[in-house]
């Protein structure tokens, strides 16, 4: 009887016949009853037990939970279903091991620095420096002082170097520490780095604090020494009369004198300048001539006692005692005028009341050119409330425009598209194309760009001459929607040309299933072919009474049965054995049981499917093409 060789978990490993030997399931040999010559199987998986299948590659077959020793990195493994991992979770190298699990530990022995696997990276555990940088950062030590008390110091370390001490009281140390002989409580610094700079700004050096205990920053003091200059947000109070005194030698004195405010100044025969700024740079806006005693304005070489580069204003009154220069002419009447204001008021009493647009003062109130022949005018009329003229207008530019409420209204080719309306207009000549709403006509063509045309008449349509109607677009059947979803169906009331009803009728396509068993099919495109199934379909459908060209497509399946009859009863025949003794002879096998299992008669159905294609030709079938369809 066989052997059946189950694991631990109880699921079976693998069946042992008797007389045979197993070595393919696992590493080890299992060994069958009656096999001779297992001895060196059973010592053979003792030694590879013992040595844990000790080798430079990993065993072939292993199970769950089987050990194996990696030569090559002399590490213990365990299968663990999917991969060997190793038994312990540290490891040494310059690089990071490869196989890991969470928790693996790795000590960068060319750094001599351990990190730890989180599962998704490695994470340094210490120290930060590593072995090229030496001892870096800060270390606690416990030191004894000159009283051989015990004091808790943190030392600062750069590259194995103490850089400072920080000690939470002063006190001596008992044993000279290199660089530091007396600690005090703080920041210790080493006395071979007294050069040691703290960048940054001590939150209790920003202010100096007065004897009653009130702080001054540096933006309460103004630089006496800055060459640059220096500012102040406050106001600058000169508490006495004599006031600022500007200049190496004393220059410009700003004072009081009594109740006047002077400005003076020192230089003898020195001019005076005062300059502004605007966009583009520095300008003198006034300027003093010293011994000339003339002043500019805008003008740095006034030639008067008063001289002005630029306009004049003046809100008051201007009295002139001599006589009104204008450019280079004394004149007593104006035969020029120029006036800045650009506001001409007329009709204006002397009283300066505004009166009634329907005043008779206003009346004919505007411009007048007086002629020979006449005034020309261009005045307002009280009657017509509007600007009135009796002369032409005439816009001297082929570009001008005529403008009503800021829209141009009439230029000289064209009266623009503001003008909606014309209800008196009678005639208007000859025109190209005209457009009326979305309505173009053009030549001898109407359109309509954006939708259709309907013709609303209350009688019958008459072509006065007999024309054909042409290029009329085919309506959209239900067919036609059918095979396209998005195509949507024309209404009852569309017309139906003779390209849609000869489409409609000659297309019609019928569709069949025929069971061909037993009939005589030739897979061909000859016309002669397949009269079995051609007397089938005029029977179904007479191609007399529908039009040429109509279509007809058959399914067609042909069934052969194919198979056997016979049983195999030695296939299914069953023997179990049973070892005895018989006369002395020990193990005999004999038969113990004998039982025949269920005996299968195949029987097969081959179908044959075929595509077939007829079309209707002068009111007969005519075979198209029959092809092997295969599913």
């Amino acid at each position: 009887m066989s052997y059946r060789l189950n694991k631990t978990d109880g699921t079976l490993l693998t069946e042992l016949i008797d007389g045979k030997i197993d070595n393919t399931s696992t590493e080890l040999t299992f060994i069958g009853k009656n096999y001779q010559g297992f001895g060196e199987f059973i010592n053979e998986n003792f030694i590879k037990l013992l040595e844990s299948f000790a080798n430079v590659s990993a065993p072939s077959k292993p199970i769950k939970g089987q050990l194996w020793f990696d030569t090559t990195n002399n590490r213990l493994k365990v299968f663990d279903g999917v991969t060997f991992r190793s038994t312990d979770n540290s490891v040494i190298s310059t690089t990071a091991p490869l196989e890991k699990i969470e928790g693996d530990i790795w000590i960068d022995s060319s750094k001599d620095q351990m990190y730890y696997w989180t599962g998704s990276e490695w994470i340094l555990v210490g120290p930060v420096y590593t072995k090229s940088q030496g001892l870096s950062g800060f270390k606690v030590e416990t030191v004894k002082d000159n009283f051989a008390l015990d004091k808790t110091i943190l030392k600062l370390f750069v590259a194995g170097v103490p850089i400072l001490i920080i000690a939470k009281e002063s006190f001596t140390p008992g044993a000279e520490i290199t660089g530091f002989t007396n600690l005090r409580m703080g920041i210790n610094i080493n006395s071979a780095y007294s050069t040691f700079v703290t960048e940054g700004i001590a939150d209790k050096a920003l202010a100096i604090t007065d004897q009653f205990g009130t702080a001054f920053t540096i933006n309460d003091f103004v630089s006496s020494t800055d060459s640059n200059g220096d500012t102040m947000a406050g106001k600058l109070h000169v508490n006495n009369d004599l006031g600022l005194i500007v200049g190496n030698d004393s220059d410009h004195t700003l004072k009081v004198s009594g109740d006047t405010v002077e400005q003076i100044n020192n230089i003898t025969s020195s001019n005076y300048k005062l300059s502004l700024r605007d966009s583009v740079g520095s300008y003198a806006a006034q300027y003093w001539d010293a011994d000339n005693k003339r002043l500019g304005i805008l003008n740095v070489t006034p030639s008067k006692t008063l001289d002005v580069n630029g306009d004049g204003r003046f809100s008051g009154d201007l009295r002139i005692e001599g006589n009104l220069t204008v450019g280079t002419v004394v004149n007593e009447s104006v035969t020029s005028l120029r006036v800045a204001d650009k506001n001409i008021q007329l009709a204006i009493p002397d009283d300066s009341s505004l009166l009634d647009s329907t005043s008779d003062f206003v009346d004919d109130a505007g411009l007048l050119i007086e002629t020979q022949g006449g005034s020309i005018k261009w005045t307002y009329r009280v009657a017509k409330q509007a600007w009135t003229t009796e002369d032409n207008i005439n816009i001297d530019d082929d570009n001008g425009e005529l403008m009503i409420g800021g829209d141009t209204v009439l230029t000289k080719t064209a009266l623009s598209s503001t003008v909606t309306s014309a209800p008196g207009l009678i005639n208007i000549g000859s025109l190209a194309s005209i457009t009326v709403d979305n309505i173009t006509i053009d030549g001898d063509r109407i359109t309509n760009a954006t939708n259709g045309i309907d013709i609303n008449a209350a009688g019958a349509v008459n072509l006065i001459t007999q024309q054909k109607i042409t290029n009329v677009t085919t309506a959209v059947s239900a067919r036609a929607v059918s095979e396209n979803p998005l195509l949507t169906e024309d209404a009852d009331s569309t017309v139906a040309t003779k390209g849609y009803v000869d489409t409609e009728l000659g297309s019609k396509t019928l569709v069949f299933g025929l069971d061909v068993t037993g009939l005589t099919i030739t897979v061909s495109s000859s016309a002669s072919d397949n009269n079995d199934v051609k007397a089938i379909l005029t029977s179904l459908v007479n191609p007399v009474t529908i039009p040429n060209g109509t279509l007809a497509f058959i399914h067609a399946s042909s069934t052969a049965v194919s198979g056997t009859d016979t049983a195999d009863v030695n296939s299914q025949l069953n023997k179990s054995f049973l070892a005895v003794d018989s006369g002395g002879t020990q193990n005999v096998s004999v038969i113990q049981d004998v039982s025949v299992g269920a005996v299968p008669i195949s029987t097969t159905f081959n179908i044959t499917r075929y595509t077939m294609k007829f079309k209707v030709i002068a009111g007969v079938w005519s075979h198209e093409v029959t092809t092997t369809y295969t599913p």
